[in-house]
């Protein structure tokens, strides 16, 4: 049985001004390659050597079990040089990982390590006497240094100037402008994707080089080694190049000015070469070998455990199926080449998370798009879930929990709906432009325009919105055994400018809008309303 782990310092929200001038005095002057004896013996100055307990929060490097995990541990050692503490764990274990944890193995690994593990992955435990206070800080300050001040190139430098001087102001407010949303979600993302391309590519250079410098001295270097080990090292300045970039100050909040503009110009990737088959985009966050028994022996799979990057890699030809789980979309992501997305499961559990977005996550501008038995959750007020520039968009036994908007239909754009649930839409639960065509078809959208006002001429809310002006083709609308019930303002909106509007007292004047067998029931202000645009 799990037992609940003992409260730790809380060290979560020092003050930028803090940190700074913390490591300021804990390296002062000194150069990068001094940097790691200044840590040291910072740490033999500040950490209690042994005699405190802590919650080990462990990586499968530093543990050899292949999930990480929490357990309470006693220090009997911290070793400065080395920033390694020898541990004991406590009897009786108390972990919030009992039921997958496999304690003997863990404690053979710890034993062939020497019961040593990193200073930075312990996390103190909570002491009212003051003893662990500068202990608790001492841990969390290099810690933090090295998750988000030291970069692996930097023990690399030997040049002669302070560390201090010309990194630490800029690396830390870079952590503090992606902490506070600063910054656009692509280009942290971007950054995230490239010091995680970085580290991975370091290793295997590392890996080589390890295995080139441990051939017999008489033996000849195999060529394609040398070259590789060649290649790769210039890949890696590559990467630590375009990170460098980014923690520029002037140069990020110039790409952050740039960044949601170049997001708009993404270039279709078109069909895969005509030597590589389709891929089938398995998107879970654990690939099971159960999974693969849906498709023909011939498929070629590919596994993600995260939708957006099975978004930014498919071809025209290419299938994403999404297994349960909970996906976020955190960013915009360009759909600009046709693709098939289906859910395998219960939709309810397939559920695409749309949060932190200032703009609409989704936005789609392919020929045919298809996506199927997918839950789309909004979180925040956003523009909305889905916008269709350009192409046809199919949505199949889909479900969309709205917040702010739900889908927007632009005027180059086609959207089909069949049995899918839209609802909670504060404004518009479909918003369809002149020029752009819906076909619904057997879904249910309730509960839509909450911020429905006494001024709806401003502010027209309800389940459908269909925009039409005199000067431009009509919006078209097919509605047939669609359950249009329960919104807050009309079940269909149709805005018009002040001609059209004039013309007649028709609301359906301007559109084109066929309804066949639909219930509308209990909308507020009724079936279908018509207003005035807002021109200011």
């Amino acid at each position: 049985m799990s037992r609940p782990l003992p409260m730790i310092f809380d060290t979560s929200n020092i003050l930028f001004e803090d940190r700074m001038s913390a490591y300021k005095n804990i390296l002062g002057l000194c150069k990068p390659d001094e940097v790691s004896d200044k840590i040291a013996k910072y740490v033999a100055q500040n950490v209690n050597s042994s005699g405190w307990q802590a919650v080990w929060r462990s990586t499968p490097k530093s543990s050899g079990h292949n999930q990480p995990f929490d357990v309470l541990v006693e220090v009997l050692n911290v070793n400065a040089a080395k920033l390694m503490a020898e541990v004991h764990i406590c009897e009786p274990v108390v972990t919030d990982s009992l039921s997958v944890l496999d304690m003997d193995h863990v404690n053979m690994y710890l034993q062939s390590q020497k019961n040593a593990v990193p200073v930075i992955e312990l996390c103190p435990v909570y002491d009212e006497s003051g003893q662990c206070d500068d202990t608790a800080l001492a841990v969390e300050h290099v810690r933090f240094f090295y998750e988000n001040i030291w970069r692996e190139w930097d023990e690399d430098e030997d040049g002669d100037y302070s560390y201090v001087a010309r990194y630490l102001e800029a690396r830390l407010q870079l952590y503090h402008d992606i902490k506070e949303g600063n910054l656009p979600k692509d280009l942290v993302n971007r950054y995230g994707e490239t010091c995680n391309q970085y580290r991975q590519k370091l290793a295997e250079l590392k890996q080589l080089q390890e295995q080139m410098a441990a051939k017999e001295l008489d033996q000849e270097l195999d060529e394609v080694d040398v070259l590789r080990c060649a290649q790769m090292f210039e890949f890696c300045e590559s990467l630590a190049h375009s990170l460098q970039i980014i923690e520029n100050p002037q140069m990020r909040y110039l790409l952050a000015t740039v960044t949601p503009k170049m997001a708009r110009g993404i270039e279709p990737r078109g069909n895969r070469p005509e030597e590589d088959d389709p891929i089938t985009y398995i998107v879970a966050p654990k690939l099971q070998a159960g999974m693969v028994k849906f498709f023909q022996d011939d498929t070629v799979v590919a596994h993600f455990p995260c939708l957006g990057k099975a978004l930014n890699s498919y071809y025209i030809g290419d299938t994403i199926v999404v297994f349960p789980g909970k996906y976020n979309l955190d960013g915009v992501y360009e759909l600009v080449d046709s693709v098939h997305i289906t859910g395998k499961g219960n939709c309810s559990e397939i559920i695409v998370c749309c949060s932190e977005n200032d703009d609409i996550p989704l936005q789609c501008s392919a020929g045919d798009i298809s996506i199927k038995n997918v839950t789309f959750e909004q979180e925040n007020d956003n523009n909305g879930i889905v916008l269709i520039k350009s192409g046809r968009v199919t949505f199949d036994n889909c479900e969309m929990k709205c917040v702010a908007n739900g889908v927007t239909v632009e005027s180059a754009g086609e959207m089909v709906m069949r049995e899918c649930k839209l609802h909670g839409a504060k404004s518009i639960g479909i918003t369809v432009s002149h020029g752009a065509s819906v076909h619904l078809q057997s879904n249910n959208l309730f509960d839509n325009g909450k911020n429905s006002t006494a001024s709806l001429s401003l502010s027209p809310t309800g389940a459908i919105l269909l925009e039409a002006h005199s000067d431009c083709k009509k919006p078209k609308a097919i509605l047939t055994d669609n359950y249009i019930t329960n919104n807050h303002c009309y079940g269909i909106c149709i805005k018009k400018d002040s001609k059209l509007f004039s013309e007649s007292n028709d609301p359906e004047h301007g559109v084109q809008l066929e309804m066949t067998n639909n219930v509308f029931e209990d909308n507020i202000s009724g079936d279908v309303g018509h207003f005035l645009e807002n021109t200011d």
